[in-house]
């Protein structure tokens, strides 16, 4: 259980990390820069080919390994937590990712793409307040882990 425990946490950590910057850092510059420059980094980032396979194989492993350590520890508490919470994650994924992906084809439509942008930086509020919750409850569980 430890070893899955520790690895949930390191990918919830490298998760929660890109989180906050994204949350505290990253979105703000972009509010202040407008849709137009959201869309053109978000069709750059995000939507590119690194972005597509390093956010999603984190939260997916994040969630996978956190379901991992709960069943290998069904009376550790905070790893149901942490299961419960990088759930929650992915199930805001599905709010938040089709606003992103519009961006795709919205072109210029600014209008189009501030209301792209609102939904998504919504939901991924509430995704990343799970993500980041799961990266502690799964710290909680190494911290009260007997293995």
């Amino acid at each position: 259980m430890k070893k899955l425990a520790v690895a949930a946490t390191a990918f919830g950590g490298i998760l929660a990390g890109a989180t906050l910057d994204r949350a505290f850092v990253g979105t703000p510059a972009l509010y202040q820069l407008g849709p137009k420059a959201w869309a053109d980094y978000s069709r750059h980032a995000d939507l590119s080919i690194r972005g597509a396979a390093f956010y999603p194989t984190l939260a997916i492993g994040n969630t996978i390994l956190s379901i991992a350590t709960a069943v290998a520890a069904p009376k550790n508490r905070p790893a149901k937590v942490a299961a419960a919470l990088a759930i929650g994650g992915l199930l805001m994924t599905v709010k938040a990712a089709p606003n992103m992906l519009r961006v795709r084809h919205l072109g210029d439509d600014e209008i189009a793409i501030r209301e792209a942008m609102r939904g998504f930086t919504f939901w991924s509020a509430i995704r990343g307040a799970c993500q980041i919750g799961a990266f502690a409850a799964n710290v909680w569980t190494l911290a009260v882990s007997k293995e």
